[in-house]
């Protein structure tokens, strides 16, 4: 398990077996792709699935689905999008950049070489994708593409 200690609590990245990732966060990611059931219809596509959880002392906090392919993590493995979820109400801009930290040092340890998610647009999800984009650009990340479709408004 990857940790980080920041002040006095302690963020750390726990990876879970699909029962236990599907118990803990049913109900609470707002992603259909990253639904464990979709995950393991998939799991064919890569060498092994990760369900992580970032927990800040005892409470998770986000949780993503990635797919390991060799030395490289994806996410979606086999959708069009996704990201890591919060998964507990009125997180901040200082939460995601903490667990873009933990993530980065859970990756290193643990052999992945590459890391990529793919980010819906924007109007999925404004604030967590926008929040994301800046904090994996501020830990020195690269953006490789950008999805910029148009969403209609339609009364």
């Amino acid at each position: 398990m990857g940790s980080m200690d920041v002040g006095n609590k302690s963020w750390n990245v726990q990876r879970l077996d699909v029962q236990e990732f599907s118990d803990r966060t049913r109900g609470k990611l707002m992603n259909v792709f990253s639904q464990p059931i979709f995950s393991e219809l998939n799991r064919s596509k890569v060498d092994d699935i990760w369900y992580l959880l970032v927990n800040k002392g005892g409470s998770s906090r986000f949780a993503v689905t990635m797919g390991i392919a060799g030395e490289r993590a994806l996410c979606p493995f086999s959708a069009p999008f996704g990201y890591p979820e919060a998964i507990k109400d009125g997180l901040g801009v200082d939460s995601y950049k903490e667990v873009g930290c933990v993530l980065d040092d859970y990756f290193a340890n643990n052999g992945i070489k590459s890391v990529k998610f793919t980010f819906p647009p924007s109007f999925y999800d404004p604030r967590a994708i926008e929040t994301w984009m800046n904090v994996l650009f501020y830990l020195g990340w690269s953006i490789e593409t950008i999805d910029i479709s148009f969403g209609f408004h339609i009364p």
